[in-house]
């Protein structure tokens, strides 16, 4: 059973978002044999998280940037409440409609990739 929230670098981050990808990539390494040939040696499985979300304000914009820092790595506890230890691989952000003169909705997206 899924969460309602989501949990990273001590941030918990809710609504759960609007859109959430859970894709895989598979860790491999080129050996080289004793006699010289060159094989594949799969060592296991790294999991990439991608989330949307719009309709943010700027203290939930702040809120998601924190969330995510770049160059470090962090605890993240996604929707299915499963811990990994992840690192940023991608965030964008972009206004998305103003509300008024001082107050903008933004739109963000984001990529976590297991460590």
């Amino acid at each position: 059973m899924g969460r309602a929230n989501i949990v990273s670098n001590g941030f918990t981050l809710y609504p759960v978002t609007t859109s959430i990808r859970h894709d895989r990539e598979l860790v491999v390494e080129d050996e080289r044999m004793a006699s010289g040939m060159l094989r594949r040696v799969f060592r296991g499985v790294k999991e990439i998280i991608s989330y949307e979300h719009d309709d943010l304000s700027e203290a939930d914009l702040t809120t998601w940037l924190n969330a995510h820092p770049a160059n470090t790595s962090y605890t993240h506890t996604d929707e299915l409440n499963v811990t990994r230890t992840v690192v940023t691989d991608r965030i964008e952000y972009a206004v998305d409609r103003s509300v008024s003169t001082t107050e903008r909705r933004y739109v963000i997206s984001v990529t976590v990739k297991e460590v």
